[in-house]
């Protein structure tokens, strides 16, 4: 058997930090990173506290259009901005401050 006949393909998934954006020019999150199996999550990122509102408007947007039979449900829905607080909103959007993220 020929070497390259017998190279199994390269998995594709898991794959992070996979961007999307809708065809139609809705607008999408910046991030969106899918973990093992169907689990993934969906970030924007805002340098100020003024635009969490927007944010957290565009990721709901985004999650109402994904195919949750296929995909699952989103494990996270987050905007992460420059400063502040941390908090989850009452319609279960996280605000995280980037300095919360790591060291």
């Amino acid at each position: 058997m020929r070497r390259s006949a017998r190279r199994r393909r390269a998995p594709t998934w898991p794959r992070s930090n996979d961007s999307w954006s809708s065809s139609s020019g809705r607008p999408g999150p910046r991030t969106c990173t899918r973990a093992r199996g169907s689990c993934w999550a969906a970030f924007e990122i805002k340098l100020g506290q003024g635009r969490v509102e927007e944010a957290a408007k565009t990721l709901l947007a985004f999650a109402e259009r994904i195919d949750t039979g296929r995909c699952g449900a989103p494990a996270a829905l987050a905007v992460i901005t420059s400063g502040g607080y941390g908090y989850r909103r009452p319609d279960g959007v996280a605000v995280i401050p980037v300095g919360e993220l790591g060291p």
